[in-house]
């Protein structure tokens, strides 16, 4: 992963070229680490560490994009917002393995069924890379499928009832720290079906 910062351009005129395009004084700014690098109809994903000079843990992710140009940084969302990605100088952290699983019969909501009921189009685990738990459970939130997102209450039986976060949540999900002692056995099964 790198660490960047990401500038949002403002008054920029989207029908030039990308060399003539200006970061603005205005325009916000977060740092962290770029999850996915700019491709086309893809959002760009940043666990951001420090915005607005505050830490925070988040994961911001632009609209999808439509032009990148490697050689200035900047990239044009379908939107016609244009971001600035600048590579920052290499930021070494200590980080750790986590595990999350969910917690069958869980329920957000009190009788309503648990986010993974039933499991299709949704994740159901993620092995993570994070300084902390707070992170680790960040990262899985937005990686996730179906599980994610808020009520549909137009659909209240359907599968996408989720009711929210729950790797956020520990009375939904478990985070624990993979160490390389442990019982034996597999971590992960990465299977598909045809």
């Amino acid at each position: 992963m790198n660490y960047v910062r990401l500038e949002k351009c403002q008054n920029v005129d989207t029908m030039a070229t990308p060399d003539s395009w200006k970061a603005t004084p205005d325009s916000w700014k977060i740092e962290g680490w770029l999850l996915s690098e700019p491709e086309y109809w893809r959002p760009v994903f940043i666990l951001h560490a420090v915005c607005d000079g505050a830490r925070s843990v988040g994961v911001f992710h632009t609209p999808p994009v439509k032009d990148y140009d490697e050689a200035t940084g900047f990239c044009r969302t379908h939107d016609d917002q244009v971001y600035h990605i600048e590579r920052l100088p290499d930021h070494t952290v200590a980080t750790k393995l986590w595990l999350l699983r969910p917690i069958r019969g869980s329920a957000p909501i009190e009788g309503s069924k648990d986010a993974w009921d039933p499991d299709y189009d949704k994740a159901c685990g993620h092995v993570v890379r994070a300084e902390t738990e707070e992170e680790a459970r960040v990262l899985a939130n937005a990686f996730g499928g179906a599980e994610t997102g808020p009520f549909d209450d137009e659909h209240a039986n359907c599968i996408y009832r989720t009711g929210g976060d729950p790797w956020l949540d520990p009375k939904q999900s478990t985070c624990v720290e993979l160490t390389a002692g442990g019982d034996v056995g597999v971590v992960l099964s990465d299977f598909k079906a045809t």
